[in-house]
């Protein structure tokens, strides 16, 4: 008879029976404002987590098969939207996270952005502290995704609630088409608490401001043709990055609050926006450093135009 040999048992993979090694996977990706690369924010899958390194990259090691749950990135001042990540079976590359664009690296008082808001009431929403200076108003301009707020008119008109005092007012609004003279946005009280304001003069290729007891002109070109990120910081206005002039930067005591679509003078809407659409509006109580300028400028811009 021929000679048999004796079997040889595997076991989970390991000859002679000894345990296999735990099968696990990797998650690596990039952290960014839409621009920069993010150093130093956390990404987490459950109790998973890395760091990211100067350049924004990351990798999360040593994750058991079949984990699954929602990858989240977090950093104070930043925004970011998690990724679900299904039971693991593979290596996964290329999960990337892009802030917000209206909190890059610091968070203004309120901000609203038609282009992400799905219907009117959404975009009425504050999306740094919902529920705190939401939009009221009267009436309401049409709303689309698309094309952001636009149909404008005496009586539809946006109330931020939020009334200054003496302190300075940093606003950036993001226009779509603006294609006639028109208030943009502010109030309007009486000299010398003057207010702040910003309105169109398209047919002047002037955006006009006004802060405090003074007036300001600076020349911007023709910006309404196109998107245009327009923002007032300090005593500057700033269109898609570019510092277009100073403009007097008073203090005043302004006791009514900041409308948007018009002018509020003292409850009623002063002008308005004649013809044209507006994407968003960032608002922030307080002055902003250079590098936040620079970052809003920039992050606004790769978001807008």
């Amino acid at each position: 008879m021929p000679r048999t040999r004796p079997a040889t048992l595997i076991t989970s993979g390991v000859l002679g029976g000894g345990a296999a090694a735990p099968v696990t996977y990797t998650i690596s990706g990039l952290v960014t404002d839409g621009v920069n690369n993010i150093e130093g924010a956390t990404v987490a899958l459950g109790a998973y987590s890395a760091v990211t390194a100067a350049n924004g990259t990351y990798t999360i090691s040593d994750i058991p098969a079949g984990t699954s749950g929602t990858l989240t990135a977090t950093k104070t001042g930043y925004i970011f939207t998690g990724i679900s990540i299904s039971a693991m079976t593979e290596n996964l590359a290329g999960q990337n996270f892009v802030s917000a664009w209206y909190s890059p690296g610091f968070a203004p008082t309120a901000v609203y952005d038609a282009t992400l808001a799905a219907n009117l009431a959404a975009s009425r929403v504050n999306l740094i502290n919902p529920g705190t200076y939401d939009l009221g108003g009267v009436g309401s301009p049409t709303h689309s995704q698309a094309n952001g707020w636009s149909a404008w008119a005496a009586n539809k008109y946006f109330d931020t609630g939020i009334t200054p005092g003496t302190t300075p007012v940093s606003v950036m609004i993001v226009t779509n088409v603006i294609t006639a003279y028109g208030y943009l946005f502010g109030n309007n009280q009486a000299s010398p608490q003057r207010g702040v304001h910003l309105a169109a003069l398209a047919t002047e290729t002037q955006s006009y401001v006004q802060y405090g007891s003074a007036d300001g002109y600076p020349v911007v070109g023709s910006i309404y043709s196109s998107p245009a990120v327009i923002l007032l910081a300090n005593n500057k206005v700033y269109v898609n990055g570019t510092d277009v002039g100073n403009f007097a930067y008073g203090t005043p005591d302004i006791t009514i609050p900041l409308f948007l679509g018009t002018v509020n003078n003292f409850g009623d809407p002063h002008g308005n926006v004649a013809a044209g659409s507006i994407f968003a509006l960032w608002l922030y109580l307080g002055t902003l450093s250079a590098g936040q300028v620079a970052t809003l400028n920039s992050v606004a811009m790769a978001n807008f135009t």
